[in-house]
């Protein structure tokens, strides 16, 4: 398959995952840096889809990502290019939680798919 097409059908899978997404509990009253916990919320199934080895490689990455990105609430939206400023701020926290988490996994998936097979 080529490299373009997997990227595509990871980022299709989040993206169906994310619409259908049921666990925004996962999200409430947190503070700080995205937890292991929200970012299996989002991932949760996704092994299914990928294979286990692109799966943990993204659910890995975006750990680190996430780490490095620091508390959602600490943000500056001129410095981070996640959304227009206007739309950050007019998120609540939770909201910006989620968008966050999701962008630390489509981060990744360029790096876990790119040149890999399914498993």
């Amino acid at each position: 398959m080529p490299k373009y097409t997997q990227y595509a059908l990871v980022g299709m899978a989040l993206l169906l995952n994310a619409c259908d997404f049921s666990g925004a509990g996962s999200f409430t009253a947190e503070t700080g840096p995205i937890t292991d916990a929200e970012i299996a919320a989002l991932t949760d199934g996704m092994e299914a889809e990928v294979g286990a080895e692109v799966a943990n490689c993204i659910v890995e990455d975006a750990k680190v990502r996430a780490a490095a990105l620091g508390a959602p609430e600490q943000l500056n939206p001129q410095e981070v290019d996640l959304l227009p400023v206007e739309q950050w701020v007019a998120l609540d926290a939770d909201y910006q939680r989620i968008i966050l988490t999701q962008v630390v996994i489509n981060q990744a998936i360029p790096g876990c798919t790119i040149n890999r097979t399914r498993d």
